[in-house]
């Protein structure tokens, strides 16, 4: 079962004859992990905190990029109005990934509002930088292992040919 927060701005009239029937933009099922016509269980939870902090990792480091990348993710994020831990934010084609929210006192939250509310964007290693610093690091350890192998063979054939040595030196 995925739990997602999502808060609702206006109830329009909709002319639908089934009263357990809700309508949701397709980028809402989305988030929800949810196609047309799946069966959703609905709660009201009106004690969201809301957040003054979040930290997000992109998948790409092309935003750094950006002119006014301060102002374009706050606009941005100002149009989402509820946001959780894991959730994915499309800006321009980057993925924001939210890895931490905390509210005004600094306290870690899963889920938040961010209706009506100015808040701190913080940025973690973007996923490709960090996928190439793996790769870079996961070389170095190959190069290190491939030169204590050559040492070790070249430690076991002076011990072979010093033993062979002495053998000759020594036949009895």
């Amino acid at each position: 079962i995925k739990k997602v927060h999502c808060r609702c701005l206006l109830f329009a009239n909709v002319e639908i004859s089934d009263e357990d029937v809700v309508v949701a933009p397709y980028w809402s099922l989305a988030k929800m992990g949810l196609e047309s016509f799946d069966l959703v269980s609905i709660e009201n939870v009106s004690n969201v905190r809301k957040a003054e902090f979040i930290k997000v990792r992109a998948n790409s480091s092309e935003y750094v990029y950006w002119d006014g990348l301060k102002e374009t993710l706050e606009a941005e994020f100002s149009k989402i109005n509820a946001i959780s831990i894991g959730d994915l934010i499309n800006v321009f084609g980057i993925e924001f990934y939210v890895i931490e929210l905390r509210d005004p006192e600094g306290i870690s939250m899963l889920d938040a509002s961010l209706f009506n509310t100015d808040v701190r964007i913080d940025f973690d290693t973007p996923s490709d930088i960090v996928e190439a610093e793996r790769r870079e690091k996961e070389e170095i350890a190959r190069i290190e292992d491939q030169r204590r192998i050559i040492a070790e063979k070249a430690l076991a054939e002076k011990k072979r040919l010093e033993e062979e040595e002495e053998r000759k030196r020594n036949p009895y």
